[in-house]
């Protein structure tokens, strides 16, 4: 074999060595002490909960051990730490850098819909995703509060994952307030479905929150995204 064959193919190796590194799967993971959760998201976005004492997966090899089966009453947790933001992994070494976000909703489409009788209102549905799905394209329900700027509108979906409503042509354009603090003005005179992508972990950021390091070796993956 030539020396410069030689040199290529240690070079390939090397590449695909520095990518395999550089590469890390999306999913959840558990931190060393099995008190944290870290989940990467697309994008380098991450989410992350740490408890205090006890963890749902502490909980989990305790009644393994005892071998408990089944309880009436399921335990109670006390968040440590929760908040968001965007992650780096160099040199094995995953870093993750908090954000604190001005509302939880990483992306809105809008996508018209037809009615087969004229109206002088509109027919509104909006419809909440997010990454507690087991799927990306799976609906998710739990409380979501939408308020109108009129107060005519004061919804709270509960644990469904969707609200319907109608707004009459007159009232547009038409102001909404989801979750306190996501402005939402619809303005077409069709009616329509709006989609709202709620990343969960931007929901509660918990103070004085303090940019982690990670040796990514490790950490325990709990389950892919």
């Amino acid at each position: 074999m030539g020396k410069l064959t030689l040199m290529i193919l240690v070079i390939f190796y090397s590449s695909i060595h520095f990518y395999s590194q550089e590469k890390i799967e999306l999913g959840t993971y558990l931190t060393e002490n099995k008190l944290g959760y870290v989940t990467l998201l697309k994008n380098k976005k991450f989410g992350f909960v740490s408890y205090h004492v006890s963890s749902p997966y502490t909980t989990m090899e305790e009644r393994k051990i005892k071998k408990i089966k089944k309880v009436l009453d399921g335990p109670s947790y006390i968040i440590n730490e929760h908040g968001s933001g965007i992650y780096s992994f160099k040199n094995n070494k995953l870093k993750l850098e908090f954000i604190k976000p001005n509302h939880p909703i990483d992306s809105i489409s809008i996508k018209e819909t037809k009615t087969e009788y004229k109206s002088d209102s509109i027919e509104v549905k909006i419809i909440f995703k997010s990454y507690i799905a087991k799927k990306y394209d799976e609906d998710v329900g739990y409380i979501n509060d939408i308020k109108s700027n009129n107060g005519r509108i004061n919804y709270n979906t509960m644990f469904d994952n969707f609200a319907h409503f109608k707004i009459s042509k007159n009232e547009l354009p038409f102001n909404l307030t989801i979750n306190e603090n996501f402005p939402l003005t619809i303005r077409k005179k069709t009616s329509q479905e709006i989609e709202l992508f709620i990343n969960q972990f931007k929901k509660i950021t918990t103070e004085n929150l303090v940019d982690k390091i990670f040796e990514f070796e490790k950490l325990i993956l709990l389950k892919t995204e």
